[in-house]
């Protein structure tokens, strides 16, 4: 069943970094292509220049900056799937199998939102499961 608000609030912030890397690694061109990646550019183009790199990482990894709340609201919560590893159990654990499959054996997991011991037993159920 989807949240909204839950999958803004504890998916949200590793949503995120797909905007901020790809304004660090591609440029505005790159974020552009992103669903929602111009409502995003138009925010952290306020920024003068020299404190750009400071709105690019506003909320970085805890919560959406308003770059990030305008590129959510214009559709680009429509990859979350696509750049963080959420869902329900069933495709968490697809994904983490799918991972291990292909030789990873350690990830990054920052829990996020209201309740994050929710969070980190939903994950760690999912988890077990996979070898």
């Amino acid at each position: 069943m989807w949240r909204p608000k839950t999958a803004r609030l504890a998916g949200g912030p590793g949503w995120a970094l797909a905007y901020h890397g790809a304004y660090e690694f591609g440029g505005p061109d790159a974020v552009a292509a992103l669903p929602g990646g111009e409502q995003w550019l138009a925010v952290v183009d306020r920024a003068p220049a020299a404190e750009r790199h400071l709105a690019v990482h506003s909320g970085h990894c805890v919560e959406l900056s308003e770059a990030d709340q305008a590129a959510w609201d214009a559709a680009g919560h429509s990859i979350l799937t696509d750049v963080t590893i959420s869902g329900t159990r069933d495709q968490v654990r697809h994904k983490l199998d799918d991972l291990a499959g292909h030789g990873v054996t350690e990830i990054v997991f920052q829990p996020c939102g209201p309740d994050v011991k929710a969070e980190l037993e939903r994950f760690l159920e999912a988890a077990e499961a996979v070898r």
